[in-house]
């Protein structure tokens, strides 16, 4: 499944191959792979997109609940729970907070995530996919309901869905799309004939590529953010088999909502292709499979990242990236807070995923001699695993409001529309000014429901 359904089979990564991006790459897209966690946009998030980049959002919160009501998001059903993992986190929150002065903003409650799936039965696998049509992806949703066009025998027939095919570039006269060029899985080309606009929606990286083909004369590809994530192993004196039950199943983000740290889980060969080790330690670390528990965090990244036009040979559809100032201190702080949660969890052990791999009891001396050593460690994506499942920006939107810098680096208007063309729009998570910092899946088809209304009106 991971061959299937992931671009570049998961193995999408930077020139350096020192970061990974996870995207889907089938009908329905991220959501098809995605942990179906949903949450809604914070407001310092919010107030910035609006304050710095003149977009006007109002419509944000209707998008929402309408989103929210068509595709059941609630919380977590009790059959996707495992309730020792459950547990566990909320001890380790809770000793957290209580750990902290009167003056520092301690975590949010720690809650069950809400999620497009609320039949969930445990089985820990919608990273792979969507066996038991728990999860209300696209493919069994939006899809089909476009496909079908509505409620009326009456009505135009719906939308045609071609998969297994590319498209290359748009041609356009005049600042008007014209025609789509694709190329299908035969490898035939063909022109698909453009009557009223062209939505671009393939993600950050792929919709930064259409656009480069298609002769965009805008900084395509550029202020790429993500969400970092950054799992720790955690080893427990009693088994937790945290397997059994969804991937992510509880979240808290931090007082200032620059991150949420999550319960995180993977079946056995995806777990063992994340731990910082090999051979003997590997392997001992692995025989207690049923003991070990993931806390993980994502952390709203700064816009460093680059799209690069050409392909590379070795590493596929590659992109550069640097860690800011401001993420190396994000960083800092959730490697220590992540600790701190997992020794009040009752933890024994920790696996941090620094390079090399570090492995340490959970003693206050030890996590005290950790704070110092990492307070000095030279951060970068060479030196600490990184990954990602939420890229960001590449294609920045803003408003007439904005400053004369931001809108000379804008691609898309206000409207969501390609700057210089009346009928091409993006609608995807590449207009991101910045990171949302959460899991973005539930505001990118909020964002996308206001990109519709536009595109109905021309």
């Amino acid at each position: 499944m991971m061959a299937k359904v992931y671009k570049e089979g998961g193995l999408q990564q930077t020139k350096r191959a020192d970061m990974s991006v996870l995207q889907g790459e089938c009908v329905g897209g991220g959501s098809i792979i995605n942990n179906a966690v949903c949450y809604k946009m914070p407001s310092i998030v919010k107030e910035k997109w609006e304050r710095d980049y003149g977009l006007s959002l109002s419509g944000l919160e209707d998008a929402y609940n309408q989103i929210g009501r068509e595709l059941g998001i609630a919380p977590l059903g009790a059959g996707g729970i495992n309730q020792q993992v459950a547990n566990r986190f909320i001890q380790g929150v809770n000793a957290f907070n209580s750990s902290l002065s009167s003056s520092a903003k301690p975590l949010q409650q720690a809650k069950i995530a809400d999620v497009n799936g609320v039949n969930a039965i445990g089985d820990g696998l919608w990273n792979l996919g969507n066996k038991y049509l728990r999860k209300r992806s696209m493919l069994e949703t939006y899809i089909p309901w476009a496909e079908s066009n509505g409620l009326s025998a009456n009505q135009e027939k719906g939308v045609s869905v071609s998969s297994n095919t590319t498209a290359i570039q748009f041609d356009h006269q005049n600042g008007c799309a014209t025609s789509v060029l694709i190329r299908l899985a035969s490898g035939q080309l063909k022109r698909v004939k453009v009557r009223k606009a062209v939505v671009v929606a393939g993600g950050t990286i792929a919709s930064s590529h259409f656009l480069m083909r298609s002769g965009v004369a805008r900084p395509v590809g550029q202020r790429m953010s993500c969400n970092f994530a950054m799992p720790l192993v955690f080893t427990f004196k009693e088994k937790i088999r945290a397997y059994d039950g969804e991937q992510i199943t509880m979240g808290a983000i931090d007082g200032e909502s620059r991150m949420v740290f999550e319960t995180y889980f993977n079946p056995p060969s995806a777990f063992g292709l994340s731990l910082p080790f090999y051979f003997g330690r590997h392997t001992q670390l692995m025989n207690q499979y049923e003991q070990l528990l993931n806390f993980g965090v994502l952390i709203g990244s700064e816009p460093n990242g680059t799209i690069l036009p050409k392909a590379d040979l070795l590493n596929g559809r590659a992109f550069t990236w640097r860690l800011g100032t401001t993420d190396q201190q994000n960083i800092r702080y959730a490697l220590k807070t992540l600790l701190r949660i997992g020794q009040g969890a009752g933890a024994l052990n920790a696996t941090v995923p620094l390079q090399p791999g570090i492995e340490f009891d959970l003693s206050p001396g030890n996590i005290t001699q950790f704070d110092r050593f990492i307070d000095t460690y030279p951060l970068s994506t060479s030196t600490i695993h990184l990954n990602t499942a939420h890229p960001q920006g590449g294609n920045l939107m803003a408003g007439p409001t904005a400053s004369n810098e931001i809108l000379d680096q804008r691609v898309v208007d206000e409207t969501f529309r390609v700057i210089g063309y009346s009928n091409v729009f993006v609608a995807d998570a590449s207009v991101f000014p910045t990171s949302m910092h959460l899991n973005p899946q539930w505001t990118i088809m909020a964002m996308s429901s206001l990109a519709a209304q536009n595109v109905l009106g021309i």
